[in-house]
């Protein structure tokens, strides 16, 4: 029992001609809207199928910014740490804020207190591992070729490898966050999944909990657009020759 979500005018079947100004009349280009279906793990798993006004591959730079990874501090005996965190200054905008605390070759856990919104990147993805937000504090927005999914402090996100997105906080010197980073996906544990693919009575959390993006994101500008992508320990300006959100229908078959 997949969890389906839909927002917006799609064609009645995928991989059909979609014309744009019959899903949508305003819009001032004619022509076909650009299919674009999205995976983490093959075709063969889940996907998300998004129709584009513009390609999503026009693409006119690509710069490497630099190259860094986490490094261990000692080799010191194994014993106990209380990492205290919650006092730590703030500094950064929303993503150059991380703090590395703890990784192993699976996962590097963060905390994150930024002191701006923005410096010299709105846009972000991170093209190597899948993201977990828990939100401390504050609230806001996160846009992405999703939609505009509203969260608010205590809030779990959960942000596929790929995903193109900005946060947009309600007041950025609220905002505290614990970041993990998974270089596995992210999904439910097969422990908490009856065989018809629900959620089992006994998990720690149901379907009720689970909140999709509840309003599309429609930008149609011939302009450049700055993207900050992460991938391992590089790190990317790519610089697309349109808004990178232009999304006029967003099914989520995921």
């Amino acid at each position: 029992m997949p969890y389906y979500q839909k927002l917006g005018e799609i064609p009645r079947k995928h991989h059909i001609w979609f014309h744009r100004n019959g899903a949508a009349p305003t819009y001032k280009n004619e022509g076909i809207a650009y299919e674009h279906v999205f995976t983490t793990q093959g075709f063969d798993e889940a996907y998300s199928i998004m129709y584009h006004l513009r390609p999503p591959t026009r693409v006119r730079k690509v710069e490497l910014i630099k190259q860094w990874e986490p490094k261990k501090v000692t080799d010191s005996p194994l014993r106990h740490h209380h990492l205290k965190t919650a006092d730590i200054p703030r500094r950064g905008d929303l993503y150059s804020s991380r703090i590395p605390m703890l990784f192993n070759q699976d996962m590097t856990a963060y905390r994150a207190r930024p002191a701006k919104a923005y410096d010299k990147f709105e846009y972000y993805k991170n093209g190597g591992a899948d993201e977990i937000l828990f939100v401390f504090h504050g609230g806001g927005v996160l846009e992405s070729v999703f939609g505009k999914l509203p969260y608010r402090a205590e809030d779990y996100i959960v942000i596929p490898r790929g995903i193109t997105y900005r946060l947009v906080p309600n007041k950025v010197e609220e905002e505290d966050y614990l970041i993990l980073e998974s270089v596995g996906p992210v999904r439910i544990p097969q422990r908490y999944l009856n065989h018809e693919g629900q959620i089992k009575m006994g998990a720690p959390y149901s379907e009720r909990d689970l909140h999709a993006p509840t309003e599309l994101i429609t930008i149609d500008k011939e302009e450049d657009v700055d993207v900050l992508v992460k991938d391992g320990p590089r790190f990317t300006r790519v610089t697309l020759a349109h808004h990178g959100a232009s999304a006029p229908a967003d099914p989520s078959d995921v």
